[in-house]
């Protein structure tokens, strides 16, 4: 995958402005949103080949999965289903209506990319990833709520969705930690939908409430957090870095939001248990099949 990206690479380290611009506006065309976006060039590799589900069926099921979480819709129960009873079916506007009051911030869906696709709604285009991301920032949101100056830190955020809806939150001190050509994605997202002079960069020297920074720098500072969050990204590294990264969680912060699947050789449940922690909240995460949702009190 480096080799598909060394194009951009190679744009980015020359300056050519242009050729940017157009990465950054039509990632369908290129390799930049690869691995934590579902919107790339269709000829490179796919986990799961069903363009359909994910774009088009998933954001629905994945919203009124949330309705159900916060209430404002019944909980569907299969067995219902014998005594001829039949589940609504509300349409994804009066979804989205009955979550935004249950949450209390108004829902936007920022559609910056050219060949974004989705469900259609009356506030955008409505992806998969968008909604996902509203839970984790509502999830952030609670296990913060009193502390007005909460800073919180998210460890591998993709393009940035749950750090702009965290902000919608209020959330004011917010950090990522990611690579940077991820970076360079969220940049242009967080860029356009909270404006420039709301985010700062590894480099430069502004106070903004949304900082976007390398792994050495997470690693090269002792910086406290109130809450440290990663989500579906752990698992993946090799267990040395996640280890890594564990050993700093339990020194700065006394919370970690882990939302991760258990498939691959490792998963966070054993660093935490290495490192004889035992107090946690482990649940099965109901926004995605397959992933568990740990609370990790450091």
């Amino acid at each position: 995958m480096a080799e598909a990206k060394r194009s951009i690479h190679e744009a980015l380290v020359l300056g050519q402005k242009d050729k940017v611009s157009q990465v950054l506006r039509k990632p369908r065309e290129t390799a930049l949103l690869f691995g934590f976006e579902n919107f790339y060039d269709q000829a490179l590799p796919r986990a799961v080949d069903l363009i359909d589900l994910w774009e088009f069926q998933a954001p629905y099921d994945i919203l009124r999965r949330l309705a159900e979480i916060l209430g404002t819709q019944r909980m569907e129960n299969p067995e219902s289903f014998y005594h001829g009873l039949r589940a609504d079916i509300p349409s994804i506007d009066q979804l989205l209506s009955e979550v935004e009051v249950a949450i209390g911030i108004p829902i936007e869906l920022p559609n910056y990319f050219v060949g974004e696709s989705g469900l259609g709604t009356s506030r955008g285009v409505a992806t998969y990833r968008a909604f996902q991301a509203i839970y984790q920032a509502y999830r952030i949101a609670e296990l913060v709520k009193g502390n007005k100056g909460a800073r919180v830190l998210e460890i591998g955020g993709g393009l940035g969705r749950t750090a702009y809806y965290a902000m919608k939150f209020g959330i004011r001190d917010y950090t990522m930690i990611d690579l940077p050509m991820t970076a360079v994605a969220q940049s242009y997202f967080l860029g356009r939908s909270l404006g420039e002079d709301a985010i700062q960069l590894y480099g430069e020297n502004r106070n903004a409430s949304m900082r976007i920074l390398p792994p050495a720098s997470f690693f090269e500072a002792s910086d406290k957090y109130d809450l440290i969050l990663n989500v579906d990204s752990m698992t993946e590294m090799a267990y040395e870095t996640a280890s890594s990264y564990w050993q700093q969680i339990r020194a700065r912060s006394p919370l970690f939001l882990s939302i991760n699947h258990e498939s691959n050789d490792f998963t966070v449940r054993d660093l935490y248990l290495a490192s004889g922690t035992r107090q946690i909240l482990r649940t099965p995460y109901s926004m995605r099949r397959g992933y568990v949702e740990e609370l990790v009190y450091t």
